[in-house]
């Protein structure tokens, strides 16, 4: 049996019912077979970096994981494309947005995943949930999460929901 890993997943969406986008992410990425939903953090609403579009809606959860991030990678794409997500234009709209932030301590870095996200330290709409569930739990010297909240100060984010109101399984 392989190590069970701390993976940290950024969801965001800003097409159609956004919470109710994020909501069907969640109930199937809990159903993963390689992967246990261990916490969520707040839902946030935050402006699109990008071309002109509707505000996002974001949130981060943790998980634990037995299987490599390529693996891991292939299932969140499955979701993605299972919602109709089509890679049109970089930063564009999306009903969905699945992004591997940090799995453990590992580095990787090929043609189709870089983890570290590449661009995890230059969004507040992700340091800040992000923050909100690491509360001690997971290492985030590696991101130098507080000097990187300072620097995205200007950027306009908005805690919206609490955890427990985007659980999935609520009705």
């Amino acid at each position: 049996m392989k190590k069970k890993e701390t993976v940290i997943l950024g969801l965001g969406s800003n097409l159609g019912d956004r919470l109710k986008n994020i909501k069907w992410a969640l109930r199937n990425i809990s159903k993963i077979d390689c992967l246990e939903l261990k916490e969520l953090s707040s839902l946030y609403q935050s402006e699109a970096i990008g071309p002109k579009q509707r505000d996002f809606y974001n949130m981060v959860i943790a998980v634990e994981v037995d299987c490599s991030p390529e693996e891991l990678l292939s299932k969140i794409n499955n979701i993605e494309r299972d919602m109709g997500r089509i890679r049109k234009v970089r930063w564009g709209e999306r009903n969905i947005d699945i992004d591997i932030l940090l799995f453990g301590k590992h580095n990787v870095e090929n043609e189709n995943l870089i983890i570290p996200h590449p661009r995890l330290i230059e969004r507040r709409f992700v340091l800040e949930p992000l923050q909100e569930i690491a509360q001690g739990k997971i290492d985030l010297n590696i991101i130098e999460i507080e000097d990187n909240l300072k620097k995205t100060k200007n950027q306009k984010i908005k805690k919206i929901a609490d955890p427990k109101d985007v659980w999935p399984w609520k009705s």
